[in-house]
């Protein structure tokens, strides 16, 4: 497993190589077992991250079941992703914890991979460990679609995993939705030719996470 993501084998004559297709298999089934380091990070994070958002704060949810069934019962191999505004740098975890159920975390091998500008997550080898873990991919901030990042996102999706990324590309500063960019549009094609299947795409909208400190209420929408 490459460090954007990708499973790479190399195919050598009369078969894969390292081995043949049993030895490609095992190690493909290796690689896509989550890793002590993503099971401690995803586990904690996404559960402090699910008790904050119900216990600490106030939080209304429309229609959370429907994101919830999506990430953890949808058919096997059938992507899921997921779209929403960003208002803060906490977005997520904290509104994608919310939405599903305290056991969820348990397994980390069944929640979103998300995307993160180098020059935010990955800025030295402590924080790029610590994201990656958190099954974040790096993009490279005005490198447009055709880079290791989008083409790791795509991977994931073809895998049928689940994907969440925020169409806008960067935060709105002052709550209104800014135009989206081309990359979701992108991803959900990708999937569908890998898969052979419309991948599911559900978007969810929120509001407050900015005030809950002071009192608010965060507001979480899903969609259909």
């Amino acid at each position: 497993l490459g460090g954007d993501g990708l499973l790479r084998v190399s195919e050598g004559r009369g078969g894969w190589g390292f081995g043949g297709r049993a030895a490609a298999a095992r190690r493909r089934r290796r690689h896509l077992t989550p890793s002590f380091p993503q099971h401690l990070v995803v586990r904690s994070l996404g559960s402090a991250s699910h008790a904050f958002m119900h216990r600490a704060v106030t939080t209304r949810i429309e229609g959370g079941d429907a994101l919830a069934a999506a990430a953890l019962s949808r058919a096997p191999r059938v992507p899921l992703l997921t779209v929403s505004n960003h208002e803060t740098a906490l977005d997520d975890p904290l509104v994608v914890s919310a939405l599903l159920p305290a056991h969820a975390f348990a397994t980390p091998s069944s929640l979103r991979w998300t995307l993160c500008a180098t020059d935010r997550c990955f800025k030295n080898a402590l924080m790029s460990a610590f994201f990656r873990a958190g099954k974040v991919l790096p993009v490279d901030r005005g490198a447009g679609l055709a880079q290791p990042g989008m083409a790791a996102a795509e991977g994931r999706l073809a895998a049928g995993e689940w994907v969440h990324i925020f169409p806008e590309g960067t935060r709105s500063r002052d709550g209104a939705l800014r135009p989206a960019r081309k990359g979701v549009g992108r991803l959900a094609v990708a999937a569908a030719r890998a898969t052979g299947e419309d991948p599911v795409l559900l978007p969810f909208a929120h509001s407050g996470l900015n005030g809950a400190l002071r009192g608010g209420t965060v507001g979480v929408a899903v969609g259909d």
